[in-house]
This record gives C-alpha cells, sequence and structure tokens, in this order.
C-alpha cells in the first residue's frame, strides 16, 4: 500500500502509526482487514477516544503529524490519492 511504502521512506527516528478510533470496530474485525492489506506499521485501537478528543479529526482518512513534544505540524491528506 502507499503507506507502507511511506512507512519505509520516513527517516530513522520517525514512526507512522494507524489508529482505529471508530467505537463500533472491533479488534478483530481491524485487525483482520490490516493482515490482509498486509499494512506494515502499528495500528493503534483508540477505544477510550483520547486521540480523537485531542487531535479532533474530521474526515477519514486524515494524517496528522506531531513533533517531538507533541505540536501538531501537519493535519491534511496523506496524499492526493485520497
Amino acid at each position: 500500500t502507499e503507506l507502507n511504502r511511506l512507512q519505509r521512506a520516513l527517516p530513522p527516528g520517525v514512526e507512522l502509526f494507524g489508529v482505529v478510533s471508530e467505537p463500533r470496530t472491533s479488534r478483530h474485525s481491524a485487525s483482520m482487514h490490516f493482515a490482509e492489506i498486509k499494512v506494515e506499521f502499528p495500528i493503534l485501537f483508540d477505544a477510550s477516544q483520547l486521540l480523537t478528543s485531542v487531535l479532533k479529526p474530521t474526515h477519514v482518512p486524515e494524517a496528522f503529524v506531531l513533533n517531538a513534544v507533541g505540536e501538531v505540524v501537519y493535519r491534511g491528506a496523506i496524499d492526493n490519492a485520497y
């Protein structure tokens, strides 16, 4: 996938995470989906909605880049395909 390619191209010290924040999505179904498409980066399950309440995404998918102190330095499209 494009996200796997992006993850492999990141410089050392920069990490990519996927986040599942939809409360109706089970861990099992999400895990099966990500295994099927062979995701190569960690997936976080935001069951508590903590990331959602802090970042306030407006659509899916939406990318957030945070700096070393947790400030959002980019928010928006992953690429022009989405």
